[in-house]
Order: structure tokens, then C-alpha cells, then sequence
């Protein structure tokens, strides 16, 4: 009798273990799924945080805008860039009724008011102001290196500039070759400020694209 007893009982302890392991399992996965898993959400803390700096990043923005604005509108030149323009020459357009300060090293070639063009021969460059109606650029051998928003005697313009690519179809340009150009409007004529020259170094060719920007910012309409 008692051998039936304890032969009856160890059938159930096989059972009664595992339905402890379900129930133990069970348990486990509920929490892992139901508070494991819950996504974490911010703090109100984290979210003005969050709010703060994008306010503050927008007023900073805004800021450096109407800054940039203004510098590009005044014509006003530093200290450093009146050294950097001392011995410029300026070209007046009697025709369109606007004038630019330009390099003393840069050669006018010829008189066509809608085509202004200067040589440097030295820097391996040559600078156009081209007026009203305007051809076909030309820019198959070439690919935009960067772009940015510009003024121009206060004038909306967008700059780019472009470099030679060699793999181009229909003949590319040579990887040293530069070209920046800004297309503007104002009293009613579609202006392009344009220049090539050749990058032979950053020494050199910084100079030539901040006298660039100088001779932008130089321009004057009557």
C-alpha cells in the first residue's frame, strides 16, 4: 500500500515541475514583453531642452542672416580688405550706370559694355560682366562644387562654383580649371559675373577668389 502511494506520487512530480517552469516562463515573458519593451518617452525636461536649442539655434541663424545681409549691402570694407584692394583700379559702365573695382594686374580687352572682360595673365584668369541678353555658357566640362546665397549691391544672386572634370562627356576640363559665376538682376537687366582661372595652389588661388568676393562687393548701380 504505502509502495503504491509513493510509486503514485513520483508519477505527479514530473508533471507538477514542469507546469512550475510554464508558470515561471510565463511570467518572465510577460515582463520582458510589457515593461522591457515599453519605450522610454522624455522627460518634460528633455523636451524643453530639446525645444531650447532649436529656438536658440533658429534666433542664431536668423542673426548671422540680417548680419550677412547687412555686410553685403553696405559696401563697407574692412581694414584688411582696403589693404588688400589699395592700388585697385574702377571700371565704370556709362551705358548701364554701374561701376567695380578691380585688380590693377587685370588688362581690359576692348569696349563691349554688355561683355566686360579682364585678363590676368599672370594668374592665368579672365574675368566677364556680361549684360542683357546672354548665350549659352558652356559649362558641359564642369561639375558644381558648391553653391551659396549672395547680394549684390543688395541684389539676390546665387554663386557657384564649378571645377574641371576630366571624365565628362564631349571633352571635360582639366581637374585645375575653376569657374565662378552669379547671375543678378537689377533695374530691370539680367547681369553675370564670371570668372575662370586655373587652381595652381591655395595660396594663390585664395587670393584670386577673395578678390572675387571683393570686386561683388564693390559693385555700385547709379
Amino acid at each position: 500500500m504505502d509502495n503504491s502511494n509513493n510509486s503514485g506520487k513520483n508519477n505527479f512530480l514530473p508533471w507538477i515541475i514542469v507546469l512550475v517552469l510554464v508558470l515561471v516562463i510565463g511570467v518572465l515573458s510577460y515582463y520582458f514583453l510589457v515593461y522591457l519593451k515599453k519605450p522610454v518617452l522624455p522627460s518634460v525636461n528633455d523636451t524643453a531642452k530639446v525645444s531650447n536649442n532649436i529656438e536658440n539655434k533658429n534666433k542664431t541663424e536668423s542673426v548671422a542672416d540680417v548680419s550677412n545681409t547687412k555686410s553685403s549691402c553696405d559696401g563697407t570694407f574692412s581694414s584688411s580688405e582696403k589693404e588688400f584692394m589699395k592700388n585697385w583700379k574702377t571700371f565704370s559702365s556709362g551705358k548701364y550706370k554701374y561701376s567695380f573695382q578691380y585688380p590693377n594686374t587685370w588688362e581690359p580687352q576692348g569696349t563691349d559694355e554688355d561683355n566686360v572682360t579682364f585678363v590676368d595673365n599672370s594668374d592665368k584668369l579672365t574675368f566677364y560682366l556680361k549684360a542683357a541678353e546672354m548665350t549659352a555658357l558652356g559649362l558641359e566640362g564642369y561639375k558644381v562644387e558648391s553653391e551659396k546665397s549672395i547680394k549684390i549691391d543688395c541684389a539676390d544672386s546665387n554663386q557657384i562654383n564649378m571645377s574641371g572634370d576630366p571624365a565628362a562627356m564631349e571633352g571635360g576640363a582639366p581637374e585645375s580649371s575653376r569657374i565662378i559665376f552669379a547671375k543678378f538682376t537689377k533695374n530691370g537687366t539680367d547681369f553675370l559675373p564670371m570668372m575662370f582661372y586655373e587652381y595652381i595652389g591655395a595660396s594663390v588661388s585664395g587670393d584670386i577668389v577673395e578678390a572675387w568676393d571683393l570686386i561683388l562687393k564693390s559693385v555700385k548701380f547709379n
